[in-house]
């Protein structure tokens, strides 16, 4: 009697695609990169990362614009010349891209097109798209983009804190004085008027 051994698990198909469904687990997770262009990113380090790129950029664009500022203003400081105009645009370039790059992988972690993150670039759209990508929830298992992120570490949870504390401090620095001059200012028309 000839039998044939039961086997349990099963071949692979080698005719399906490398990122088939049934071939990445549901509860698996990657650690994603900060500067990689692939993957998804949730809201703390979308968060994050946007932070990052714009300090980066602007610390970089103020050496540089404090060292060529004499060379490029074309004899007058108060008036920039048409080179130091391409130079800000220039250091904006990888800004933009930066936050480009951060939106895609924000709108991959939503399930959604990366064609969205073309908002970045709508003046006055791209406030409340980014606003859209800070308040709402990505999807919580695989999904069409790839597996979830994992957990946040401490150091990203601290960052996004100091980062909220930081927009909050900047805010106040720029609401606190003005709420003085117009007190002050109300203050001054009620003792002009009899």
């Amino acid at each position: 009697m000839n039998t044939v051994p039961n086997n349990t698990t099963s071949q692979p198909n080698p005719y399906e695609s490398p990122e088939h469904s049934e071939t990445i687990k549901r509860d698996e997770t990657y650690p994603p990169a900060i500067f990689s262009t692939h993957g998804r990113i949730g809201r703390l380090r979308y968060f994050a990362y946007s932070m990052i790129y714009n300090m980066l950029t602007l610390f970089i664009a103020g050496i540089a614009t404090a060292v060529l500022i004499p060379a490029l203003s074309e004899g007058s400081l108060d008036k920039p010349g048409d080179s130091m105009l391409w130079l800000v645009m220039l250091f904006n370039l990888p800004l933009f891209l930066a936050f480009f790059i951060a939106a895609r992988r924000r709108l991959h972690d939503l399930n959604i097109t990366s064609w969205l993150a073309l908002f970045t670039f709508v003046p006055f759209i791209n406030m409340l798209f980014f606003l859209y990508l800070l308040i709402w929830p990505g999807t919580p298992d695989t999904n069409n983009y790839g597996p979830r992120p994992q957990s946040n570490s401490i150091l990203l949870l601290l960052m996004g804190s100091l980062g909220t504390v930081a927009i909050i401090g900047m805010l106040a620095a720029i609401a606190i004085p003005a709420y003085k001059d117009y007190v002050q200012r109300a203050q001054q028309a009620q003792i002009q008027t009899p």
